[in-house]
């Protein structure tokens, strides 16, 4: 069996759109929780507000766009990673796999601090958090719809 190709790059407008069109059925329902009904829109804020984000295309199609913001203060700063995918990313995820790691790592070489929140009933993304090294957190529930969430972080090791 041959290792698939994987291409990361900058998203472009028709990424969002394609991904906006195409999420897991549970990124859509997380971001439903959040509040978000336009996809589109949070994926372009999303991509906005980071630092950096990417695209990663397997065999040429659209898995995911994950990216980094930055919240916190000068003195503080913390990133906050975020990936919304399609139906692709599920198939390929132990060599997506490889690919996180380097970009978490790359995360912490620039913020001491990486959090976000995932929706408990996200539990593919909450099984990736934990494979990846992320401590997860109880849920709580969170606005404005009260959906439960748990907030999940990492820390540099000095």
């Amino acid at each position: 069996m041959s290792r698939p190709a994987v291409e990361l790059r900058a998203p472009t407008p028709a990424d969002l759109t394609e991904l906006a069109e195409n999420l897991r059925a549970q990124d859509r329902a997380e971001l439903d929780a959040a509040g978000w009904t336009d996809y589109a829109a949070a994926l372009d804020v999303a991509t906005k507000t980071s630092r950096w984000s990417r695209t990663a295309l397997i065999n040429g199609e659209l898995a995911c766009i994950f990216g980094c913001a930055e919240h916190g203060s000068l003195l503080t700063p913390n990133g906050v990673p975020w990936l919304l995918g399609t139906d692709v990313l599920p198939r390929h995820r132990r060599v997506l796999q490889h690919y996180a790691k380097r970009y978490i790592a790359a995360m912490l070489q620039e913020y001491p601090r990486l959090y976000n929140a995932v929706h408990a009933e996200n539990t593919v993304a909450l099984h990736w958090l934990k494979r990846l090294g992320f401590r997860v957190h109880p849920a709580i529930p969170v606005p404005p719809n009260g959906a439960m969430f748990h907030t999940f972080e990492m820390t540099r090791h000095v």
